[in-house]
């Protein structure tokens, strides 16, 4: 995949607010929501190696992506 660097800098950014919003706004446990973060991580992967790719200078890239 050509843009990798974007699903991982996208967990980068909000992994932790993420696993925080499960414990806080759901009452989870750290360690469920550790587990949750680890399996969505990995499905966000599959569907962003499903898009096509895209065109040089596709304005659109980052709303496809964001959409997700």
């Amino acid at each position: 995949m050509k843009y990798a660097g974007i699903p991982s800098g996208m967990w980068l950014l909000f992994g932790k607010s993420f696993r925080e919003s499960l414990v806080s706004v759901l009452e989870l446990g750290a360690a469920e929501a550790d587990k949750i973060a680890k399996r969505a991580k990995i499905k966000y992967r599959e569907i962003i190696t499903r898009l096509p790719e895209f065109e040089k200078g596709d304005r659109f890239k980052m709303n496809i992506v964001s959409s997700l």
